[in-house]
């Protein structure tokens, strides 16, 4: 019995360990864009197209496969099939966020550093967003462009996609692997 017990408390923390090395994945300072993303599952992808206009594809990643506000890693890609301005970028952001119900005092802070992140867009490129505990990392064609610290951003940067609200609740049950 006693030997069951340490195999029980072995096998415990084994796991534990597991767990908490599979949570942390993607968080390593320094990594390439492609080895945090090939350390990824995805969840979903779809593509926006309005009217006739094929404008993004997308596609949602986490360490697990599955979509939860709470996962350890997220990362949400954009590759654009149109050419869009930086500053149409930006207020196409604000409106999302508007649409959704964010109050303004919690994205203005935001606006600026946005600003002199994002690049002009061209057909072709990519923005992704890299979503770890306290610190969001953009990347732009897969090399890091920006950091903004803090929680708040990327879950709420996320959820112009991803919340129930969404302008595009269709392109969000395909991110989120639902149809």
């Amino acid at each position: 019995m006693k030997y069951l017990y340490l195999i029980l408390i072995c096998l415990y923390m084994t796991s534990s360990y597991v767990l908490a090395q599979s949570s942390t994945t993607c968080a390593n300072e320094g990594e390439s864009y492609q080895a945090i993303k090939s350390e990824l599952k995805t969840v979903g992808k779809a593509k926006l197209k309005v009217w006739f206009w094929n404008v993004y594809n997308s596609k949602l990643y986490t360490n697990t496969g599955h979509y939860k506000k709470d996962n350890q890693c997220i990362l949400f890609e954009i590759d654009y099939l149109r050419t869009i301005k930086k500053e149409d970028l930006i207020h196409n952001t604000i409106e999302n966020w508007q649409h959704i119900g964010i109050p303004e005092t919690s994205y203005q802070p935001y606006i600026e550093t946005l600003e002199s992140m994002w690049p002009e867009i061209k057909e072709g490129d990519q923005l992704a967003l890299k979503v770890v505990s306290n610190k969001s990392e953009f990347y732009y064609n897969g090399k890091p462009i920006g950091v903004i610290d803090g929680h708040i951003f990327g879950p709420m940067f996320l959820q112009i996609w991803l919340s129930k609200k969404t302008t595009q609740p269709k392109l969000r049950k395909k991110l989120l692997g639902e149809s």
